[in-house]
């Protein structure tokens, strides 16, 4: 049992120092690269203001998904997913308690951006799950964006600098270079994978952890799976869960 709440916590504080990081906006040279990019749209903007017609995309206003037993299903994300067979849906309180755990490991600068941004309504929790062991477990989580033209790459490579940068108390992780193409429940998404190995309540874990990115609508969702070597097949049967809404 403590071996499955530390495969959890670690998933917890993955996806903790992940939401944390990108809530507090990217490095400073991309906060300049977006500022200008924001500058230009506008002037963009302004040349345009005799054409009174213009093609634009539909832009469906957020709304968080459902849990009913083992089945989630989110209509503004496009996906509904029935656990395949020893997988559990966590309970609200279950997910607030394991993230509460999670945020423990995160320093107080990270802790404090995590925390304002759920306070502001920003970051969502959608979901959690995982097999009686701990792993694999998948958890997926939405954020407003502070940029409307961030990408899923520059949220991946802030992602992966914040998790590897706030890894503390026993914990470390590494990440490959760049990102992969993927496609989970007909919808594309860039995945970061990584390695990670917690030693704490007297258990050392390893654990390989996959997260899905991709933006809609200025929020990003992600998408957070870890699992471990013995386990794999139950990871892919778990991605083959991933259906359009």
């Amino acid at each position: 049992m403590k071996r499955k709440r530390l495969w959890m916590i670690l998933a917890a504080f993955m996806l903790s120092a992940a939401l944390a990081g990108c809530s507090g906006g990217s490095s400073g040279k991309e906060d300049k690269s977006q500022k200008q990019e924001e500058k230009k749209e506008q002037d963009e903007d302004k040349q345009k203001e005799d054409v009174k017609e213009e093609v634009k995309e539909e832009v469906k206003e957020y709304a968080p998904g459902t849990v009913d037993g083992n089945h989630y299903e989110s209509e503004w994300m496009n996906v509904r997913i029935d656990l395949p067979e020893g997988f559990v849906m966590a309970t609200e309180e279950e997910i607030a308690n394991i993230q509460e755990a999670g945020v423990q490991f995160l320093d107080d600068e990270e802790k404090d951006k995590l925390n304002n941004a759920l306070d502001e309504g920003t970051t969502f929790y959608e979901m959690m799950a995982a097999t009686l062991t701990g792993s694999p477990n998948v958890n997926i989580s939405v954020e407003k964006l502070p940029y409307k033209n961030a990408t899923a790459e520059q949220y991946a490579d802030v992602t992966k600098e914040v998790v590897e940068k706030s890894m503390t108390n026993g914990m470390t992780a590494s990440f490959q270079e760049g990102t992969t193409d993927a496609v989970l429940g007909g919808q594309e998404y860039k995945c970061i994978a990584g390695t990670a190995n917690v030693q704490a309540e007297g258990v050392s874990a390893d654990l390989n952890m996959d997260m899905y990115i991709r933006v809609q609508d200025g929020y990003a969702i992600v998408v957070n799976i870890t699992y471990t070597a013995d386990t794999v097949a139950q990871k892919d049967e778990l991605l083959a869960a991933f259906q359009e809404f």
